[in-house]
């Protein structure tokens, strides 16, 4: 982690597990992905993270096991996505899955941290029409995701017309976390998923 993330600590086991009926990757017996069946819905907050509009070029900061960015896939035939997830063992876990399906020649998987690589696509000009923030450590929210250099550049990333989505935990601090990114990126929609808020944004102008 850099210096962004006030939750850095060692790494939790990650296993594949059952949840719901489904294969599911858990850290530290969370579940943190689960496995989309074609034709079915996909139960928990994941759905809910998916704009309401085709996504062209789509970027996943926290990849976990792949289930956004697999019902993003399944969507989008045409999509490309870059997924960026510090922790090694959870990626490995998630390929040796076949049913989680995140072996995808349009997704492009980046270990490696996510505060460091949004400064790097800064840099290169790279633009999202769809950016998707989850990071978490098990269950514990990085707060390295609300900081203020950070949402400069999610914001600075996003085209103006494109969706940047977070996942937040329901909690005595969301009201205050929503205010600090709605100084940077307008909130369109709250979705409420048991314990999880889900808030779809767009870009404001600096």
């Amino acid at each position: 982690m850099t210096d962004e993330s006030a939750d850095a600590r060692p790494r939790g086991v990650a296993r594949i597990v059952r949840s719901e009926g489904r294969r599911a990757l858990a850290v530290d017996g969370i579940v943190q992905s689960i496995e989309v069946i074609p034709n079915e819905p996909t139960p928990g907050y994941w759905p809910h993270m998916l704009p309401d509009r085709p996504v062209e070029r789509g970027l996943l900061l926290g990849l976990g096991g792949g289930t956004i960015a697999r019902l993003l896939l399944d969507a989008n035939p045409g999509i490309k996505l870059l997924a960026v997830d510090d922790d090694e063992k959870v990626l490995a876990a998630a390929k040796r899955s076949l049913r989680l399906r995140i072996d995808d020649p349009r997704l492009t998987i980046r270990l490696g941290d996510a505060f460091a690589t949004t400064r790097e696509l800064v840099t290169e000009r790279a633009s999202f029409d769809y950016i998707a923030i989850d990071l978490y450590r098990a269950a514990v929210f990085d707060r390295g995701a609300i900081a203020r250099p950070f949402l400069r550049r999610v914001r600075e990333l996003c085209a103006a017309d494109g969706i940047v989505a977070f996942n937040l935990i329901r909690d005595g601090t969301t009201g205050r976390r929503l205010r600090r990114i709605a100084q940077y990126l307008r909130i369109v929609e709250t979705r409420l998923i048991g314990l999880n808020c889900v808030l779809l944004t767009r870009p404001i102008a600096p």
